[in-house]
């Protein structure tokens, strides 16, 4: 396989990825490139950055909303097995949650941005509600039991 080296390129830029040609094949159709024939590495940072992890959460969904408040604030950010968690849910809490990844650089001012911290966010976004929304352990939890008490009226009716 050759590759395409030019960060620039439509194919690049469009996927994340390095365009992949045959052996036979010079140049990139994309851009017009030299190609190579190694796939050179991609960083999403510089080599001098070192990424940590921020939070954890139970869904992709709760860490896609994190992610989009961090760059809405002009904090770039990563999701750390947030694929494992769509394929096979169930290995959630074993992989230790979806991870939202930031910069080590970054890292106070993504803490006060996740916070709420109008100083480090200048969204005028309002701060997520979730937390004050039930768990959803008691979700279930209540509907198992109303579905008890269910269960027992219509038992108790039909003995009568």
């Amino acid at each position: 396989m050759r590759y395409c080296v030019n960060d620039e390129c439509g194919h690049f830029v469009g996927t994340g990825n390095r365009a992949e040609f045959l052996d036979h094949v010079d140049q990139c159709s994309d851009c017009g490139a030299a190609l190579v024939a190694q796939q050179p590495p991609v960083s999403p940072v510089d080599a001098d950055a070192a990424l940590v992890a921020l939070e954890s959460f139970r869904t992709v969904h709760d860490a896609a909303l994190a992610r989009s408040r961090l760059e809405a604030g002009g904090i770039q950010s990563w999701l750390k097995d947030e694929h494992i968690n769509n394929v096979l849910p169930w290995l959630t809490t074993a992989v230790g949650g979806v991870k939202l990844l930031v910069d080590e650089r970054d890292l106070i001012e993504a803490r006060n941005a996740l916070r709420g911290d109008a100083t480090a966010i200048a969204s005028t976004s309002t701060p997520s509600p979730a937390n004050s929304l039930i768990p959803i352990e008691a979700f279930w939890l209540l509907l198992v039991l109303l579905g008890m008490i269910t269960v027992t009226i219509l038992l108790f009716m039909r003995a009568c």
